[in-house]
């Protein structure tokens, strides 16, 4: 009897100890792609051909610099049904498909991350975290710097951030799975707005570093470092 009583007590303790254990992340990456943009602010004296064929070029030696330099699961939502059926690999798995023309590529970039979640649900379930980042972006050294940021966080954000704004960049991020669903779909027209609302009430962190960058935004402007 005493050894049943004792064996309970054991158990108790632990299961409290379970319950204190730190949750740590486990990541997957999500990039953010359009071959063919349509949105309805978009330049309208850009030859659509040369966007197509530039945009080609750097997205799959994006792709295959998060394929070479990671060993992390990565995930393409493409809005403009292109598959890169040129690259092949066990740890990519892209998610194509036809989407509609929108006013700015805040709501068409969020429209593609509730397709990629919608598509995720079939998808190994095992991670915390989903790192979004813009297709154009490499981040260097990214696998290391993860592997040192403090767990369990709902949102890790850019340094760059506009206090006087109300903005936080949102060229990358990182965020925890059951809350992505309703940041995208509570985005308005800016992201960074939204990204800055968003973090008000949720445990945040800033990334510990920039990321060197020589890729211009749709603005034609550079921001370096990332």
């Amino acid at each position: 009897m005493i050894f049943v009583f004792l064996l309970f007590i054991l158990l108790i303790i632990l299961c409290m100890k379970n319950e204190h254990l730190e949750v740590k992340n486990k990541w997957i990456v999500l990039l953010t792609m359009c071959v063919k943009p349509n949105q309805q602010d978009r330049n309208p004296n850009e030859n659509i051909d040369d966007v197509i064929n530039y945009r080609k070029e750097l997205y799959t030696t994006v792709i295959n610099k998060w394929l070479t330099y990671t060993d992390l699961p990565i995930y393409v939502v493409e809005s403009s049904n292109y598959n890169f059926d040129e690259i092949k690999h066990d740890r990519l798995k892209v998610f194509a498909f036809e989407g509609e023309p929108q006013p700015n590529s805040t709501v068409a970039e969020a429209k593609s991350i509730l397709y990629a979640l919608e598509k995720l649900k079939n998808e190994n379930d095992d991670y915390t975290h989903i790192l979004k980042v813009t297709g154009k972006y490499y981040l260097t050294d990214i696998v290391n710097i993860l592997s040192i940021l403090p767990d369990d966080y709902d949102v890790y954000t850019q340094q760059h951030i506009n206090y006087d704004w109300g903005q936080i960049n949102t060229e990358y991020y990182g965020i925890k799975k059951n809350l992505y669903y309703d940041f995208a779909n509570s985005c308005g027209y800016n992201m960074e707005s939204h990204m800055y609302e968003f973090c008000k009430n949720k445990k945040t962190i800033k990334f510990p570093q920039t990321f060197s960058n020589n890729v211009k935004r749709n603005d034609g402007q550079i921001i370096s470092n990332l």
